[in-house]
C-alpha cells in the first residue's frame, strides 16, 4: 500500500506524525513561484513538494493564489444543488490552502502511476516520483529568507528548498508516468534507516535489490554505486560500487549523497540520487495548532488509532443498515 502524508503546517517547524513514519510519501508546501510556502513544515524526511497555494497578499483583498479545486458548502453534510452545494474554491476562499492540498495531487499521481504499471511497489512509487521530480529554483522570490536550512525550533518561513529540505524537487506527474511505462526503477534501501538514524563509525548498508527492470526486461543486469557528495563524512576509495548491496562507514554527523544506476537485460537503464543521514535527531513537532490552512497538522498516535476504530465502526454500522434494509425488503416481498 502506498502512504502519502502531509508534511504539516507548522511554519518551517519539523514533519511530524505521520508523515515521519518510514515508507510514508511526505509532501511539502510550495508558493506559486516554487519556493517554499511559509506555512510549510519541512526536513529530510519529506519526499518531494508540490503546490500548496498561498495568499500574498496578506489578509486584506482577494487571495491571488489559493488553490481551484471542487467542494461542497456543507459543514457537516453535503447540502445538494438545488440550495447551492456544489461550488469550486475561488479567491474569495482563503482556507483552499495548506500541505492537505498539496499530498492530494501526489496522491492522484500515484494512481496514475500504478494505472500506467500496476506491477509498481510503493518503493518503487517513491522512487519514481523522486526521481522525475523538478529542480527546485534558487531565485526569483523576493520574500524568500534565503535557502531552506534544517529545522529547528525556530520558525522558518519563505525560503529556498534544497534536496534536504524539501524533498527531491517539484512534482512532475508526466515524467514519472512516462518513465514507469518505458524504465527500470533503481530503488536504494538504506539499514539502519534514516528514521532510525545510522550512527559514526557504524556500517550504513545500501541495498539495490527492490529495483525493479524496464516492462520488457527479465533481470537487472548491473548495478553501479557512486558517492555524490560525502559531507566530510564518508570516503569511498575502495568500496564495493558494482553490486546489489553495499556499504559505507561515516566518521561522523551530518548526510552523504548517493546515486544508484541500474541497467537491466533489455539494456535500459535508470538512476537514483538519494541523501543518507548520520547521527541527527530531528526536533519533534507535536504541536496541534498548524496554521496556513487547509490541514495537514501533526497527528498524534492515539488520534491515528482513535481515527481507525471510527472508521471501522463506520463501515460497521453502515453494513448493518444495508443488512437490515435487505431483510426488511425480503419480508415486504414474501409478503402475501
Amino acid at each position: 500500500m502506498v502512504i502519502v502524508a502531509s508534511a504539516g503546517n507548522d511554519n518551517g517547524l519539523a514533519v511530524s506524525t505521520p508523515a515521519n513514519c518510514p515508507g510514508v510519501i511526505t509532501v511539502a508546501g510550495l508558493r506559486h513561484v516554487g519556493t517554499k510556502v511559509g506555512y510549510s513544515s519541512l526536513g529530510p524526511e519529506v519526499s518531494l513538494s508540490a503546490p500548496a497555494g498561498n495568499c500574498v497578499n496578506g489578509d486584506t483583498g482577494p487571495c491571488l493564489y489559493t488553490m481551484l479545486t471542487t467542494t461542497n458548502r456543507g459543514d457537516k453534510d453535503p447540502l445538494s444543488n438545488a440550495n447551492g452545494g456544489s461550488i469550486y474554491t475561488d479567491q474569495t476562499s482563503r482556507w483552499a490552502n495548506g500541505t492537505s492540498f498539496a499530498a492530494p495531487q501526489v496522491s492522484g499521481a500515484v494512481a496514475l502511476l500504478l494505472e500506467a504499471r500496476s506491477s509498481l511497489t510503493p518503493a518503487a512509487v517513491s522512487s519514481l516520483l523522486r526521481r522525475h521530480a523538478r529542480a527546485f529554483p534558487g531565485s526569483g522570490d523576493a520574500n524568500a529568507s534565503g535557502n531552506c536550512v534544517a529545522p529547528s525550533a525556530a520558525e522558518q518561513l519563505v525560503c529556498y528548498c534544497t534536496t534536504q529540505t524539501c524533498g527531491a524537487g517539484m512534482l512532475d506527474v508526466d515524467a514519472a508516468v512516462q518513465a514507469a511505462l518505458t524504465d527500470p526503477v533503481a530503488v536504494i534501501t538504506v539499514n539502519p534507516s534514516t528514521q532510525a538514524s545510522p550512527q559514526p563509525n557504524q556500517p550504513v548498508y545500501l541495498s539495490a535489490a527492490q529495483s525493479m527492470v524496464s516492462p520488457v526486461g527479465t533481470s537487472i543486469a548491473s548495478y553501479d554505486w557512486q558517492v555524490l557528495d560525502g559531507g566530510g563524512i564518508v570516503n569511498a576509495n575502495g568500496w564495493s560500487s558494482n553490486s546489489v548491496q553495499t556499504q559505507l562507514t561515516p566518521t561522523g554527523a551530518g548526510a552523504f549523497k548517493v546515486r544508484l544506476q541500474v541497467q537491466d537485460d533489455a539494456g535500459r537503464s535508470a538512476y537514483l540520487d538519494q541523501w543518507v543521514y548520520v547521527g541527527t535527531t530531528v526536533p519533534a513537532t507535536n504541536t496541534s495548532t498548524s496554521s496556513g490552512g487547509g490541514g495537514g497538522g501533526s497527528v498524534d498516535a492515539f488520534s491515528l488509532v482513535a481515527l481507525a476504530v471510527f472508521a471501522l465502526l463506520a463501515t460497521r454500522r453502515q453494513a448493518m443498515r444495508q443488512h437490515l434494509r435487505a431483510v426488511a425488503s425480503a419480508r415486504r416481498t414474501r409478503r402475501p
